[in-house]
């Protein structure tokens, strides 16, 4: 999942950056909107993922509890 969380901010602030560089406001206005649309479309994404839950890492050691999500197959 982290991984997924990544690729939506780069691609957004990717194209915030872009913004900042676009000499027309009506352009800053569309990049702006599909950046709106990138963080809808994350929530949707992360709100319908039925990937079960992680493991419970109460009473693991950092190692372990990092081995145990490192071995959780990801998205």
């Amino acid at each position: 999942m982290l991984g997924r969380d990544i690729r939506f901010f780069l691609i957004a602030y990717g194209l915030a950056i872009v913004a900042a560089f676009v000499p027309g406001y009506p352009i800053k206005v569309v990049i702006a909107i599909a950046v709106i649309g990138v963080y809808v479309f994350y929530v949707y994404k992360h709100a319908t993922d039925i990937e079960e839950a992680h493991a419970d890492t109460e009473g693991m050691s950092p190692l372990e509890a990092v081995e145990e999500l490192a071995a959780a197959p990801s998205t």
